[in-house]
């Protein structure tokens, strides 16, 4: 099968969407644990669960890769990057 350039994209889509919520799931761990972690000194500032996921803020515009301005080599590269993370089965 076969996939059409759009139904690529989605694809694309999905899995960044399934990474950010993952990284989410482990900011809201380390956040927890930094802020009421005993050992933070004076300059202490509160963290959120969104300062430990790449990109940041949901609502801030998100950075997209152009593959359009990549070389065949580069968007290789970049594609088997996104896909070749271990995955955990979900129960």
């Amino acid at each position: 099968m076969r996939l059409t350039s759009a139904q690529f994209e989605l694809l694309l889509d999905r899995k960044r969407e399934d990474d950010r919520r993952e990284f989410y799931r482990a900011g809201i761990v380390a956040s927890a644990i930094y802020n009421t972690s005993m050992c933070r000194g004076e300059d202490y500032k509160p963290v959120n669960a969104w300062d430990f996921v790449p990109g940041g803020n949901p609502n801030a515009e998100e950075e997209k890769m152009d593959l359009t301005k990549m070389t065949p080599q580069q968007q290789a590269a970049h594609l088997k990057s996104i896909f070749s993370k271990k995955i955990f089965n979900r129960r």
